[in-house]
């Protein structure tokens, strides 16, 4: 374990015991040496934590005297905001499973999270907005936008306070377009591992449903990226199994059509996300095939809701909940890169894929003969 890991492990550890009150307000804390062996690392390491807890004013080094933990007077608990886009208020929105994590993670931390709209932001000046963040204190910003110019008045705003910034989940080019640390699914590889999956249960005729905003790019492919790609993997690389159409049920319903109207009917259908799905799920059940015995779906996401289909939607879980909580845990290290001379850094997130009923039957011999 590298010694840069072992201070943050340290840091953390010590930083939400402190949030628990296993140590008292103003109680001394065992000389550096004897504590830490008790922790079971060098003092270097410790030293490196107990800096940086002093910083976030939770203890207080008294030369010659010791470590004290910080009495009540002189705590100064971290308050963050998290910037909400309020037009965005439908269950398929990230947010709204990214921002329990980062709850979650702050209360285990002892630090304040606030929320405030994207839209309210915008709203005032460059000069008002900075004004207000200074003087509600805040120490950093949860930026939930994607798709940033540089021009939009909220970015705008941010930038100007000169506080550290995370965007959990936003669009690739937003971590060249803002400089601010990003947290981000690695798109092009959990798609793969979702057409891998696929393919290991027999399925190679594969119909692709993607969204109808993201040409060029999708998921991390190109048009003609992923053509090749599916012949890699041994697939049909007819175009006609590829549709991007808009998020609306009849829009899916006529692709799912244009796929019965094809000589030879796909196996499997992977899905640009889960809320997809559940429209591919819908059209299905009208045309009465079968899921998965006749047709297996795959959706993207991980929306809790999928395990409640019948059969339960598979799916690739890109872990929204698990993004909020790094996205915390990689603010508290910001000391440690919001610096003029340090890039903020972008973080891949991990995905893992949920095999529910939805696609769990290995195709052998297709029941749709072409």
């Amino acid at each position: 374990m590298s010694i840069e890991f072992k201070k943050d492990i340290i840091y953390q550890q010590l930083r939400k015991a402190l949030a628990q009150g296993k140590y008292r307000p103003s109680q001394k804390l065992p000389n550096e040496l004897d504590f830490a062996r008790e922790l079971n690392v060098g003092k270097v390491t410790l030293r490196s934590a107990l800096t940086r807890l002093e910083a976030d004013g939770l203890v207080v080094r008294i030369p010659r005297k010791g470590t004290f933990v910080a009495p009540e007077s002189h705590k100064s608990s971290k308050k963050f905001l998290a910037l909400i886009p309020s037009e965005t208020t439908g269950v398929e929105a990230p947010w709204n499973y990214i921002l329990p994590g980062l709850e979650e993670q702050a209360k285990k931390n002892g630090v304040a999270i606030e929320k405030c709209s994207l839209q309210f932001l915008r709203s005032m000046s460059i000069a008002d907005g900075v004004a207000q963040l200074k003087q509600h204190k805040i120490d950093g910003v949860f930026y939930f936008a994607n798709t940033i110019n540089g021009d939009e008045q909220d970015y705008l705003i941010i930038k100007a306070t000169g506080l550290p910034v995370v965007m959990p989940h936003p669009s690739l080019e937003d971590y060249h377009n803002t400089g601010f640390a990003v947290l981000r699914t690695d798109e092009h590889a959990a798609w793969s591992d979702g057409i891998k999956y696929l393919t290991a249960k027999g399925h190679h005729r594969i119909a692709t449903i993607w969204n109808e905003n993201n040409r060029p790019l999708c998921r991390g492919f190109s048009y003609k990226n992923y053509l090749d790609f599916l012949v890699k993997q041994g697939c049909d690389s007819d175009p006609d199994l590829i549709v991007q159409c808009e998020y609306d049920y009849n829009k899916v319903e006529v692709a799912v059509r244009q796929f019965m109207d094809l000589n030879c009917f796909p196996t499997a259908i992977i899905c640009f996300s889960d809320f997809y799905a559940l429209h591919v799920y819908q059209a299905l059940n009208k045309f009465n095939i079968k899921i998965p015995q006749q047709v297996a779906v795959l959706g993207h996401g991980g929306y809790p809701g999928g395990r409640f289909c019948s059969p339960p939607l598979s799916t690739i879980d890109v872990q929204h909940h698990e993004i909020g909580q790094a996205a915390l845990n990689l603010m508290l290290k910001a000391d440690t890169w919001h610096r003029p001379d340090t890039a903020a850094p972008f973080i891949y997130t991990p995905h893992r894929l949920i095999e529910r009923a939805g696609s769990k039957i290995k195709r052998v011999e297709r029941e749709l003969v072409c």
